[in-house]
C-alpha cells in the first residue's frame, strides 16, 4: 500500500483508501524530495516546486502524526516501510515519537488523566517493542546509487549503526530485525536472486558471527522493476509488472510491492493503484499454483541458477574486498562504475533493439489520428504547499524558546561518546527536520563524493 503525494493529510487519506478492505495494515511511504534531503518547506524556488511532488512533506513530528492518524502503529496488523535516507534518523525520531504519543493518549482516553513517570516509562518500553517496520538507513547504497546523501559518510554511518556491534550488542539483539530491499526484473536471474542472497547471508551470519538460526534468516521486501515501466503503450507495464510480481511470489518473497502502470509518468492514481493492487490479490486468491508453498522448489533450471547467482556474488565479493571493502572500493568509484556500466548496457541494447521491448523497440503500436490518452498527473497543489509553509512557522514559532537548547544538546552527544538517537528522540520533538539537518552539519560534516 504505497502512497505518498502533497501534504500529510492527503495521503493519510490513500492510505485509508487503500486498507479500507484489508485487516493488515502495510503502509509504505514516499517522501517528497525536500524531505529525502533533510530540508524544510521553503519558498525558496529550487524547494518550493518540489514541496509535496513525488511523495508526501514530512517536516516536523506534528507532520508525522497526521500522516498516521487513525492507524494503530503498535497493532500487530501494522507495519510500516518508509523510503528515506540521508535523514532517516530523524524521520525514524519523528515516527517512534508518534508511536509512543499515540499509546500515551490512549491512556488518557482509558484512565482520564496523563501518565506519570513511571506509567510513561512503561508506555515508551511497549511502543518500542511493539512497533513494526522498516526504515531505509543503508547510507552506502545511497553514495552507490540513489544519491539522497546528505550528511558525511563516517557520520552517516554512525547515525545509522549508533547502537550494533561496536556499542556491545550482541549480534542475535539486532540481525533478527535486519532486512532487504531487491528489485524484480523480468530477466532470469530475478527467479533465484533471493535464493542465492539467502544463501549467503545464512552461511555469512553463521560463520563469520556465530549467528543463532534466527538471524541466519533474512527477511526482504521487493519491488517491481521502476525500469521496466514505460511511457510508451503505457497499459502494458501492468503486464510486465504481474510478471515480475510471479517471480517474487515464487521466490519466496516476505512482502511485495507492485508498481502501477503510470509510474513511469507520475504517483499512482486511485485507479492505476487499485490495478497494481489488483495483480497482487488475483495471483494470491486466483491463481492455483500460489496455493502451493514454493512451487519451484526441485526445478533443475531453479537450482542451476541459484548456483550461478551464488558464485558470481561471491567472486565481486572477492573483488571488493580486494579493493579495502566497501568502504575503501567507494574511494575509487568501484560500485558506482559497475552500476553505470550495467546501465549503459541495458540503455545500449534498448536503443539498438537487441533487448526487446514490446511497444517501445518493437511491436511498435501504428500511427493513430486519435487524440492521446490523458494521464492525471499527481503533484502538491498549491494550498497544500501554503499549508505546509504556515504549520511549519507555527510549529517553529511554539517551540522557539526550547529548540534552541534542545539542538546544542544534540550537538553535545554527536561530538562525544553518547548515543545520538536517544537524544535525537528528545529534539524531534521540539525541532523540525531542517533545524535538525542544519544542526548535525554542523558537528558531522556535508556529504562530498570522491571524484
Amino acid at each position: 500500500m504505497f502512497a505518498g503525494e502533497g501534504d500529510a493529510f492527503r495521503t493519510n487519506r490513500r492510505f485509508k483508501y487503500l486498507s479500507e478492505d484489508s485487516d493488515a495494515k502495510r503502509l509504505s511511504t514516499a517522501f517528497d524530495s525536500v524531505t529525502l534531503y533533510g530540508r524544510d518547506p521553503a519558498t525558496r524556488p529550487d524547494i518550493y516546486g518540489k514541496v509535496g511532488t513525488s511523495g508526501v512533506s514530512i517536516a516536523t513530528l506534528e507532520d508525522m502524526k497526521v500522516l498516521y492518524d487513525g492507524f494503530d502503529l503498535c497493532s500487530p496488523t501494522t507495519s510500516v516501510s518508509m523510503t528515506i535516507n540521508g535523514p532517516a534518523p530523524t524521520i525514524l525520531a519523528f515516527f517512534l515519537n508518534t508511536a509512543v504519543d499515540q499509546q500515551v493518549e490512549r491512556f488518557r482516553e482509558d484512565e482520564g488523566r496523563s501518565p506519570d513517570a513511571a506509567e510513561l516509562e512503561e508506555l515508551q518500553a511497549f511502543a518500542y517493542a511493539n512497533v513494526r517496520g522498516t526504515v531505509q538507513a543503508d547510507i552506502l547504497k545511497e553514495d552507490q546509487g540513489q544519491n539522497t546523501c546528505i550528511f558525511s559518510t563516517e557520520f552517516s554511518l554512525r547515525m545509522m549503526a549508533d547502537s550494533y556491534l561496536a556499542r556491545g550488542m550482541d549480534i542475535g539483539d539486532f540481525a533478527p530485525n535486519l532486512s532487504f530491499f531487491f528489485s524484480n526484473g523480468t530477466d532470469a536471474e530475478s527467479t533465484v536472486i533471493v535464493r542465492g542472497a539467502r544463501r549467503i547471508w545464512a552461511v555469512g551470519m553463521r560463520d563469520r558471527y556465530g549467528a543463532n538460526e534466527r538471524s541466519q534468516k533474512l527477511k526482504y521486501h521487493v519491488q517491481t522493476s521502476g525500469r521496466s515501466l514505460h511511457a510508451q503503450e503505457m497499459n502494458f507495464n501492468d503486464i510486465r509488472t504481474t510478471l515480475q510480481a510471479l517471480c517474487a511470489l515464487y521466490d519466496n518473497a516476505n512482502s511485495l510491492h507492485t508498481n502501477a502502470y503510470d509510474e513511469a509518468v507520475t504517483t499512482p492514481t486511485e485507479e492505476s493503484v487499485r490495478r497494481a493492487m489488483a495483480i497482487q490479490l488475483i495471483i494470491n486468491r486466483e491463481w492455483g499454483l500460489s496455493m502451493n508453498e514454493n512451487p519451484l522448489q526441485g526445478s533443475f533450471v531453479v537450482d542451476e541458477l541459484t548456483d550461478l547467482v551464488e558464485e558470481a556474488v561471491l567472486k565481486e565479493f572477492d573483488a571488493i574486498a580486494a579493493r579495502g571493502g566497501v568502504l575503501g572500493a567507494m574511494e575509487t568509484g568501484y560500485q558506482r562504475g559497475k552500476i553505470q556500466d550495467e546501465s549503459m548496457l541495458y540503455e545500449h541494447r534498448k536503443h539498438e533493439g537487441t533487448l526487446p521491448i514490446i511497444g517501445v523497440n518493437t511491436f511498435l503500436k501504428p500511427e493513430s489520428d486519435e487524440p492521446p490518452v490523458e494521464i492525471e498527473l499527481a503533484r502538491g497543489t498549491e494550498t497544500e504547499k501554503q499549508s505546509q509553509l504556515d504549520r511549519l512557522a507555527d510549529f517553529q514559532s511554539r517551540h522557539s524558546g526550547s529548540a534552541p537548547e534542545a539542538l546544542r544538546a544534540l550537538q553535545d552527544v554527536a561530538t562525544g561518546e553518547g548515543n545520538v538517537f536517544d537524544e535525537l528522540m528528545k529534539a524531534a520533538r521540539v525541532c523540525s527536520l531542517g533545524q535538525l539537518t542544519e544542526a548535525f552539519f554542523e558537528v558531522g560534516g556535508q556529504y562530498r563524493r570522491n571524484m
